[in-house]
């Protein structure tokens, strides 16, 4: 048996409960440790500043009750303790150690500060203090009651500011995700996003878009052009096995060769669009290219009783790539052809200074469409858009121009010029 395969799932999120929840539970546990910790600090400082405060508090007492001795007696110093924990709201016990002068509030203390009392260096009585009820102890506790209410009403509309504020910016960042949707769907409306990186995802996406629209473009019209060129070999192996069929040609070893030089042609340019292109630029002879692509034709010509008029110059070289010449003067010939009436003429010629001219006699153009034969798009005219532009493509790879004089009834006249 095959091991178990452990897979790693991602756990995915929707925005605006993730937003809600975690991000919204996150800050509250945070502003309520900040609450804590600030509410903790402020009664650690503040109990210590009132324990500080009573123990001077009550060590001026003690200083008091030692003067009072050098200068009166025990009964002055009652009659001051009895005066001091009413007016100051502390309960205390007042004793001399030979037990003849006691004083104790009417409220006990419970478990006060005990403190020694001295004359001349001889301790002669003792005092406990109990703050409990104290003045200051009691104005302590109001004060921090007041302060913990002031702070948990500014915690309570703290959270409460923070959620409402989250709930805006949760329907903003849900607005420009939902304008990324009608966007990916690719409506006319052009958003105007709240975010700015939601305008730069947007940015991106368009770059993208962009260039996928343009590989598919280019596909498009990558797979035209093929069909286009598979079309000029499919028509002359049409001209030959109906040439055979009627008698018109006779079955012979140059005919089948013929054949499966435009076989092998069809099988050349699905090669083109599985594996990149590996011919490279030589130099070779155009005059015999220009031969090769009219023999080919010749039984295209012979279907409709076209005549050749040709006036090839031999030795014309050119340097350039041999199979895209070819293509090009397929795509030239084929037009001729297709647009020549039966027992018209076609005329070629190819000098030495590398100037080529193919002249029919057929329908010929008038001004709108001749203007428009190389834009991009196929005009109306049947062959003479996509084939035409694959000629405009090669022979500007080559350096070559191209020049088309045409009349509508007159015929075409293609005047093409090479460099080298």
């Amino acid at each position: 048996m095959a091991p178990a395969t452990s897979l790693k799932v991602t756990r995915m999120h929707n925005l605006s409960n993730f937003i809600r929840k975690h991000v919204s539970r996150a800050f509250k546990i945070a502003f309520t440790v900040v609450f804590l910790v600030i509410n903790t600090t402020l009664i650690i400082i503040n109990t210590r500043y009132i324990q500080n405060t009573i123990e001077s508090q009550n060590g001026a007492l003690v200083q008091m009750i030692e003067h009072l001795l050098e200068e009166t007696d025990h009964d002055t110093v009652i009659t001051y303790l009895i005066h001091y924990g009413h007016t100051h709201r502390v309960f205390l016990s007042y004793r001399s150690l030979d037990g003849e002068h006691t004083y104790e509030t009417a409220t006990p203390p419970d478990d006060g500060a005990d403190y020694r009392i001295f004359y001349e260096a001889d301790h002669i009585a003792d005092i406990e203090i109990d703050n409990a009820q104290s003045d200051l102890f009691m104005t302590n506790i109001t004060y921090l009651i007041f302060i913990n209410g002031s702070l948990i009403v500014i915690y309570f509309f703290g959270i409460l500011y923070f959620d409402l504020h989250m709930r805006r910016q949760n329907e903003k960042i849900l607005s420009d995700v939902e304008r990324l949707r009608l966007k990916i769907k690719r409506t006319s409306h052009q958003p105007t996003f709240t975010f700015s990186d939601f305008h730069e995802v947007s940015e991106a996406f368009d770059a993208a878009y962009e260039r996928l629209d343009n590989l598919r473009r280019s596909h498009k019209k990558t797979i035209q052009k093929l069909a286009h060129d598979i079309k000029t070999p499919l028509t002359i192996m049409d001209g030959i096995i109906e040439g055979m069929k009627e008698a018109r040609i006779d079955p012979s070893s140059d005919q089948f060769g013929s054949l499966l030089e435009e076989t092998d042609k069809i099988n050349d340019l699905v090669t083109r669009i599985i594996e990149p292109s590996s011919e490279t630029a030589a130099r070779f002879s155009l005059s015999a290219a220009v031969d090769e692509r009219l023999g080919a034709y010749r039984p295209l010509f012979e279907r409709k009783a076209i005549d050749l008029d040709k006036d090839i110059e031999q030795g014309v070289m050119i340097h350039g790539v041999a199979e895209d010449i070819k293509r090009m003067l397929d795509h030239l010939l084929l037009n001729a052809y297709q647009h020549s009436e039966s027992k018209s003429t076609i005329h070629i010629t190819l000098d030495h200074e590398r100037n080529l001219v193919i002249r029919d006699e057929g329908e010929g153009m008038d001004e709108k469409t001749l203007a428009s034969l190389f834009e991009k798009k196929k005009t109306s005219r049947k062959g003479t858009g996509i084939g035409l532009m694959i000629v405009k493509e090669i022979l500007d790879d080559h350096g070559a121009t191209i020049d088309i004089e045409s009349e509508k009834g007159k015929g075409t006249t293609i005047i093409i010029g090479f460099d080298s």
